[in-house]
């Protein structure tokens, strides 16, 4: 089933192929990790589903690698840093009730306004302080915790 929805979402929509990988890492590495008594079975397990995502995705890789290529759309890092986001981005509000506390997007920085910006974060921070003060298992806090963390520096991209 994980190779299954990891496939068809990856195919819908290129993008959420790479903001998956570092999840699906983290999950697969903390599972393999927990798995003492059946590490073996695990990385069977991992191993078929990975191939079969391989498998699946590699026509797809390929065309989109060729017309990449044949119409050479390599993005410099210099265009990847302008592009990327910012701390700022996280801040930054067309519309909304935050709108006359926060600076507009400029025209060039309207890729760079990430919805819902500031909410999300305070809402997972909140999450995470809830879990963490029940004392819920906190293998699972400091998983998830992790996985933001790694979405919120990869966001940055090259920017910081």
């Amino acid at each position: 089933m994980f190779a299954a929805g990891s496939c068809l979402q990856a195919l819908s929509n290129t993008y959420v192929a790479y903001f998956m990988a570092v999840p699906i890492v983290a999950v697969a590495a903390d599972g393999f990790a927990a798995a003492r008594g059946s590490r073996r079975r695990t990385l069977i397990e991992l191993s078929i589903a990975a191939i079969g995502i391989l498998a699946v995705l590699a026509p797809a890789g390929a065309a989109y690698y060729r017309v990449r290529a044949e119409y050479q759309q390599v993005r410099s890092a210099a265009e990847i840093a302008q592009g990327g986001a910012d701390v700022r981005a996280y801040l930054v509000a067309k519309t909304g009730i935050w709108r006359p506390l926060l600076p507009a997007p400029t025209a060039a920085d309207s890729e760079k306004e990430l919805f819902p910006g500031v909410w999300a974060l305070l809402l997972a921070a909140a999450a995470l302080w809830g879990a963490w003060t029940r004392r819920t298992d906190r293998r699972w806090i400091v998983l998830y915790f992790s996985i933001a963390l790694a979405g919120f520096v990869f966001s940055l991209g090259w920017s910081y």
